[in-house]
């Protein structure tokens, strides 16, 4: 008796959410304004990096990024870029620049390359941008500590 009540409650209960949904709207998606735009818009941080200008390149730490270039606005347009004053008005714009437009050519450690995306740029940053430690400079940190 005692199973074919727990069993009648579990049955029950299946029942109830087996017929719960609305099986006609299963498949159908409802989206309440298809007009819909982002409220917050994603900057790459590497362009806050951009530190130095000349006449035909921007600098970013150890890349160099030769004029033209195009940037990516937050509107999805895409504006080129010719010199140091174009890219200064881009950025003051009110539809703002939120990346670099990929493919770029950049300047690495006097070679040319083609950078894809932002993950490409950011790993050509980090590759030439570290210092290797020398055993000079272990020996002074280890000489540091023994002294401490």
């Amino acid at each position: 008796m005692k199973y074919l009540n727990k069993l009648g409650i579990l049955a029950f209960f299946a029942a109830i959410l087996l017929s719960s949904c609305e099986k006609e709207n299963v498949d159908r998606l409802d989206f309440d304004n298809p007009n819909y735009s982002p409220d917050t818009v994603h900057v790459n941080p590497l362009l806050r990096l951009m530190n130095g200008f000349s006449a035909d390149t921007v600098y970013i730490s150890c890349i160099k990024i030769p004029f033209p270039f195009d940037l990516l606005q937050a509107s999805g347009n895409v504006l080129t870029v010719n010199d140091t004053t174009e890219i200064l008005a881009a950025v003051q714009n009110p539809d703002s620049v939120v990346n670099f437009a990929y493919p770029i050519q950049a300047v690495v450690n006097n070679n040319s390359i083609t950078i894809n995306n932002a993950q490409e740029f950011l790993s050509q940053l980090i590759s030439c941008d570290t210092t290797t430690v020398t055993c000079a400079d272990f020996d002074a940190h280890m000489l540091l500590f023994f002294n401490a």
